[in-house]
């Protein structure tokens, strides 16, 4: 292997594992959302209190498992009044 595909590897697992597989949207994340180095995005707008809450956040962090570094998965709670 060379030098540059060390380097290459390297950089594309940082991206990869920089960020948690999941984040919670807030006020921290929404400053990153556009500025950062993944620039494809996927939310999940959803409420905790609700029934259904932990099965579609399962499925919605199994799926994100398959796009780790492409795309920056992002729960967001509705029932937050700074997330509206």
């Amino acid at each position: 292997m060379t030098d540059a595909m060390n380097t290459e590897n390297v950089q594309q697992f940082v991206v990869a594992n920089r960020l948690p597989l999941v984040s919670e949207f807030n006020q921290d994340t929404a400053s990153k959302l556009f500025g950062g180095g993944v620039k494809n995005h996927m939310l999940l707008f959803t409420s905790k209190k609700d029934d259904k809450f932990q099965s579609q956040f399962d499925i919605f962090k199994e799926v994100a498992q398959n796009y780790k570094g492409k795309v920056w998965w992002l729960s967001n709670t509705i029932h937050i009044s700074y997330n509206l």
